[in-house]
């Protein structure tokens, strides 16, 4: 929900399962429930969503990018927090440490809307009700999250991704 910082949720890993590729994905839509005919098979495909972990890589608006944080790794007690700033900043809180800092561009104007995609090695996991981020100051995480797309070994990709509404 709302907080002086901006949208947070957190969820807690309940259960995870060893030897898959992937994990979980979170993350924040504009696009509410009504707007939904059907849930569609993958979280990233909803429209107007940025969502990220899996095995290492962010969708935005269905564009795929490489990112270092792999949640296949994630353990059960393991506790993901997502915050977009009033600024329009996206940062993920593992344990609440930052994990990942990017400057999506997001909309804060508008209602948002928790995205989590238990996939992969992720089981199970809950929402955390009265999750608040962490105090600050935040401390970027110590490896810079740089966007690539996948398979390529050297990115042309601005740092600033660009989230606009349709």
């Amino acid at each position: 929900g709302r907080s002086a910082e901006g949208f947070y949720f957190e969820v807690v890993v309940k259960d995870t399962i060893g030897g898959w590729v992937g994990g979980l994905g979170v993350g924040v839509t504009l696009t509410s429930p009504e707007q939904l005919k059907r849930a569609p098979d993958k979280a990233w495909r909803l429209p107007n969503t940025i969502v990220l972990g899996y095995w290492g890589r962010l969708f935005c608006n269905g564009k795929e990018y490489s990112i270092g944080w792999k949640t296949d790794e994630l353990q059960a007690g393991d506790r993901v927090g997502v915050l977009v700033r009033e600024d329009g900043d996206v940062i993920v809180f593992l344990n609440r440490q930052t994990k990942v800092w990017l400057n999506a561009g997001m909309e804060t104007g508008k209602d948002l809307y928790a995205v989590v995609d238990v996939f992969g090695s992720t089981s199970e996991v809950e929402l955390e009700p009265m999750g608040a981020p962490p105090p600050q100051p935040w401390t970027p995480p110590s490896t810079p999250t740089h966007l690539t797309p996948p398979d390529s070994p050297v990115s042309s990709m601005p740092s600033t991704l660009s989230f606009m509404a349709s």
